[in-house]
Protein backbone atom coordinates (compact mmCIF):
# COMPACT_ATOMS: atom_id res chain seq x y z
CA UNK A 1 0.00 0.00 0.00
CA UNK A 2 1.17 3.51 -0.65
CA UNK A 3 0.68 6.42 1.62
CA UNK A 4 0.98 10.01 1.70
CA UNK A 5 4.04 11.45 4.05
CA UNK A 6 1.00 13.17 5.96
CA UNK A 7 -0.13 9.56 6.52
CA UNK A 8 2.89 8.32 7.45
CA UNK A 9 2.88 10.79 10.24
CA UNK A 10 -0.66 10.13 11.51
CA UNK A 11 0.50 6.13 11.64
CA UNK A 12 3.76 6.22 12.80
CA UNK A 13 3.32 5.59 16.47
CA UNK A 14 1.35 2.49 15.60
CA UNK A 15 3.46 1.38 12.51
CA UNK A 16 6.37 1.69 15.24
CA UNK A 17 4.31 -1.03 17.76
CA UNK A 18 2.98 -3.07 15.03
CA UNK A 19 4.62 -6.50 14.74
CA UNK A 20 2.27 -7.01 11.10
CA UNK A 21 3.27 -4.02 9.32
CA UNK A 22 6.65 -2.31 8.20
CA UNK A 23 6.99 0.63 6.76
CA UNK A 24 9.36 0.96 3.72
CA UNK A 25 11.04 4.81 2.50
CA UNK A 26 10.40 5.16 -1.67
CA UNK A 27 10.98 8.47 -3.56
CA UNK A 28 11.69 8.98 -7.21
CA UNK A 29 14.97 9.80 -8.39
CA UNK A 30 15.08 13.06 -9.09
CA UNK A 31 18.65 13.49 -10.27
CA UNK A 32 21.75 10.98 -11.09
CA UNK A 33 23.56 11.95 -7.95
CA UNK A 34 20.63 10.88 -5.81
CA UNK A 35 20.84 7.12 -4.49
CA UNK A 36 17.85 4.96 -6.18
CA UNK A 37 14.55 3.80 -3.25
CA UNK A 38 13.44 1.40 -5.38
CA UNK A 39 14.63 -1.65 -3.26
CA UNK A 40 12.72 -0.05 -0.53
CA UNK A 41 15.88 -1.60 1.36
CA UNK A 42 16.57 2.04 3.59
CA UNK A 43 14.75 3.29 6.04
CA UNK A 44 12.65 0.17 7.39
CA UNK A 45 10.51 0.59 10.07
CA UNK A 46 10.48 -1.64 12.72
CA UNK A 47 13.44 -3.26 12.30
CA UNK A 48 15.62 -5.10 9.06
CA UNK A 49 15.43 -4.65 5.73
CA UNK A 50 13.77 -7.09 3.96
CA UNK A 51 15.77 -10.55 2.88
CA UNK A 52 13.90 -10.40 -0.54
CA UNK A 53 14.78 -8.18 -3.14
CA UNK A 54 11.80 -6.47 -4.87
CA UNK A 55 11.11 -7.55 -7.96
CA UNK A 56 12.12 -5.97 -11.37
CA UNK A 57 8.63 -5.40 -12.07
CA UNK A 58 7.63 -4.00 -9.10
CA UNK A 59 10.42 -1.64 -8.61
CA UNK A 60 9.51 -0.40 -12.48
CA UNK A 61 5.69 -0.12 -11.24
CA UNK A 62 6.64 2.04 -8.51
CA UNK A 63 8.83 3.93 -10.56
CA UNK A 64 6.21 4.97 -13.38
CA UNK A 65 3.96 5.85 -10.15
CA UNK A 66 6.05 7.79 -8.75
CA UNK A 67 7.25 9.81 -11.78
CA UNK A 68 11.27 9.20 -11.51
CA UNK A 69 13.30 10.99 -13.75
CA UNK A 70 16.48 9.21 -13.25
CA UNK A 71 15.87 5.22 -13.67
CA UNK A 72 18.69 2.71 -12.07
CA UNK A 73 19.57 1.69 -15.46
CA UNK A 74 19.26 1.25 -19.30
CA UNK A 75 17.31 -2.32 -18.78
CA UNK A 76 15.16 -0.34 -16.43
CA UNK A 77 14.27 2.44 -18.85
CA UNK A 78 13.71 -0.55 -21.41
CA UNK A 79 11.51 -2.24 -18.69
CA UNK A 80 9.60 1.47 -18.42
CA UNK A 81 9.60 1.69 -22.43
CA UNK A 82 7.93 -2.04 -22.92
CA UNK A 83 5.25 -1.33 -20.64
CA UNK A 84 3.98 1.90 -22.24
CA UNK A 85 4.57 -0.16 -25.28
CA UNK A 86 7.38 2.73 -26.61
CA UNK A 87 9.49 1.20 -28.89
CA UNK A 88 12.81 2.47 -28.50
CA UNK A 89 15.03 0.50 -31.00
CA UNK A 90 15.48 1.25 -34.84
CA UNK A 91 12.23 -0.81 -35.93
CA UNK A 92 12.23 -3.34 -38.97
CA UNK A 93 11.67 -1.51 -42.18
CA UNK A 94 8.17 -3.30 -42.39
CA UNK A 95 6.63 -2.08 -39.23
CA UNK A 96 8.05 1.57 -39.64
CA UNK A 97 5.04 3.11 -40.96
CA UNK A 98 1.95 4.82 -38.83
CA UNK A 99 -0.34 1.59 -39.60
CA UNK A 100 2.41 -0.15 -36.61
CA UNK A 101 3.67 2.40 -34.67
CA UNK A 102 2.86 6.10 -33.76
CA UNK A 103 4.84 8.81 -34.08
CA UNK A 104 6.31 8.79 -30.35
CA UNK A 105 6.87 5.08 -31.09
CA UNK A 106 4.27 3.75 -29.47
CA UNK A 107 3.27 0.41 -30.83
CA UNK A 108 -0.48 -0.11 -31.79
CA UNK A 109 -2.20 -3.31 -30.75
CA UNK A 110 -1.44 -6.22 -33.32
CA UNK A 111 1.29 -8.39 -34.49
CA UNK A 112 3.29 -5.70 -34.56
CA UNK A 113 3.44 -5.89 -30.96
CA UNK A 114 4.10 -9.53 -30.46
CA UNK A 115 7.22 -9.31 -33.10
CA UNK A 116 8.83 -6.58 -31.26
CA UNK A 117 8.16 -9.07 -27.93
CA UNK A 118 5.52 -7.04 -26.37
CA UNK A 119 3.49 -9.49 -25.01
CA UNK A 120 3.54 -8.85 -20.91
CA UNK A 121 2.07 -6.68 -18.99
CA UNK A 122 1.82 -2.78 -20.08
CA UNK A 123 -0.36 -0.20 -21.20
CA UNK A 124 -3.31 -1.02 -23.23
CA UNK A 125 -3.62 2.36 -25.23
CA UNK A 126 -1.02 5.32 -25.48
CA UNK A 127 0.33 7.10 -22.29
CA UNK A 128 2.14 9.72 -24.02
CA UNK A 129 0.58 11.04 -26.72
CA UNK A 130 1.64 13.32 -29.40
CA UNK A 131 0.73 16.71 -29.90
CA UNK A 132 1.56 17.89 -34.00
CA UNK A 133 0.41 21.01 -33.02
CA UNK A 134 1.71 24.22 -33.64
CA UNK A 135 1.50 26.81 -30.04
CA UNK A 136 1.53 25.66 -26.57
CA UNK A 137 -1.50 26.73 -26.14
CA UNK A 138 -2.91 24.58 -28.91
CA UNK A 139 -1.82 21.79 -27.18
CA UNK A 140 -3.37 22.89 -23.73
CA UNK A 141 -6.23 23.77 -25.09
CA UNK A 142 -6.81 20.24 -27.00
CA UNK A 143 -6.45 18.42 -22.97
Amino acid sequence: MAVSPYEVDQLLPQIRDSTAVKLHLFAPRGNLFMRTFEDLDRFVLPGDPPAIPLQRSLAMQLNLFAGSLYLRDHAMYKDVCAALRLQIDVLPPRLANRQYVDRNGYVKPGPARLELGFTGPGFKTNALPFYASSSFSDVMASL
